[in-house]
């Protein structure tokens, strides 16, 4: 791990226990796209799972607006749980058919929150 990863996984472990973000032995449902962002914030938690004694499990929606598209990135949080042996948690929501007043940014993320709590 090069100098600027390693000052960066130290500042947000600083941050972590400076905000209460978590307790040791906590039980985390991550939610995940398929994305870098996604992939970064596992890869940070697997990475201090022993240490603060995590138990973690991914959460992935599903929705469905762009075909086999969305269709591989289930696929593919699939097979990353499986390989690092967490349990995962599929739900789709086909947010094509929808009508809303709010943007589909803050319509996707009230559903995933909505789907999150349901499953925690």
């Amino acid at each position: 791990m090069d100098n600027s990863c390693f000052n960066l996984y130290t500042r947000v472990k600083i941050y972590i226990e400076n905000h209460n973000l978590f307790n040791y032995g906590e039980k985390i449902l991550l939610s995940l796209s398929a994305g870098k962002d996604s992939m970064a914030l596992l890869d940070f938690m697997l990475n201090i799972k022993e240490e603060y004694r995590l138990k973690l499990a991914i959460f992935h929606l599903n929705h469905m607006i762009r075909g086999e598209e969305s269709d591989e990135d289930e696929t593919f949080m699939i097979k990353v749980a499986d390989e690092k042996g967490l349990d995962i948690f599929i739900r789709k929501f086909d947010f094509s058919n929808k009508t809303q007043k709010a943007s589909f940014e803050e319509f996707a993320r009230y559903k995933r929150y909505e789907i999150a709590n349901e499953i925690c």
